[in-house]
């Protein structure tokens, strides 16, 4: 009977550009390994320990190095019965039209808290806020306002005030959606309440987990979003101060505004969407990019 040395389905070899690493969805952890090891992590998967030592006669102590590493690293596992081990389907399916949004909010152009309704009724449940105008009444209002919403997580960036500072300290644990408060353009950086609020000497346009850009994910939803869609822009929505609406904030072009009846039949559009789907090998810069998975 013949053995097999094969991966756990939750890890994954991946060749990037200028490095290869595994991906373990399980751990959510990247590891980079070598181009040969990556080479014999995909040949392994299609041949029996035994075809191996046959085919690698005079390398077989190199070839038991690899094996016990694979398995101390808990990457993969010996069985007689491959079979029984089928690989993830990663066909990415969502009930959702919009996962996640970023609105600018001056509560002068638009009814923040109508919008916010909207898009939860679409499937929103990540909801980034940027309030440029610090207005504590109005945004004690609009908080208030989201208790009772369907949104998982609620990030707030607010431009730094003493104001602000001491309102976000005071209200803070009042709202348990609201997972994260940056107060931006502060005079110095700092971290306060279990770093749940954080003061940031950059602007807005500089924070990494608003852009989104240049962030590593290995999480398995990620991973398989990211075999079918761009998941830069796939199921997210940009709002600006005015109200109108793009798939992210540096975008030129806009769709609509939600000032406008029917506003959020945009999403749905051929359009609109068109992003999305923009994956990652037509792009000459991103077809071999590091991670890419």
């Amino acid at each position: 009977m013949k053995t097999y040395l094969r991966l756990y389905a939750f890890c994954i070899p991946v060749y990037g550009k200028s490095t290869c690493v595994l991906y373990n969805l399980q751990e959510e952890t990247l590891t980079e390994i070598p181009e040969m090891v990556y080479e014999f992590l995909i040949t392994m998967q299609n041949k029996s320990w035994q075809d191996l030592e046959q085919e690698y006669v005079n390398q077989i102590d190199i070839l038991s190095e690899y094996k016990d590493f694979i398995l101390a690293q808990g990457w993969g596992f010996l069985t007689t019965e491959p079979e029984k081990f089928p690989a993830i389907n990663f066909n990415y399916r969502s009930p959702h039209v919009i996962q996640q949004a970023t609105i600018k909010v001056d509560f002068e152009h638009y009814d923040a808290l109508l919008v916010c309704s909207v898009l939860g009724k679409l499937g929103c449940r990540h909801l980034n806020c940027v309030i440029e105008k610090p207005n504590k009444y109005a945004l004690l209002t609009f908080l208030e306002g989201l208790q009772d919403s369907l949104y998982r997580s609620i990030h707030l960036f607010v431009k730094h005030t003493i104001e602000m500072e001491e309102f976000c300290l005071c209200y803070k644990q009042q709202f348990p959606r609201l997972l994260f408060i940056v107060l931006y353009d502060a005079p110095c950086a700092k971290k306060i309440q279990q770093d749940s609020i954080v003061l940031l000497q950059e602007s807005y346009q500089n924070i990494p987990t608003l852009s989104g850009a240049n962030q590593l994910f290995a999480s398995l939803s990620f991973f398989v979003e990211s075999q079918q869609y761009n998941p830069y822009y796939n199921q997210k929505v940009f709002i600006d101060t005015f109200g109108n609406i793009k798939n992210v904030a540096h975008q030129q072009q806009f769709y609509g505004n939600v000032n406008e009846n029917n506003w959020h039949l945009i999403f749905y559009s051929q359009i609109f969407q068109k992003l999305w789907h923009v994956h990652y090998d037509p792009i000459d810069a991103l077809r071999f990019a590091r991670f890419k998975p």
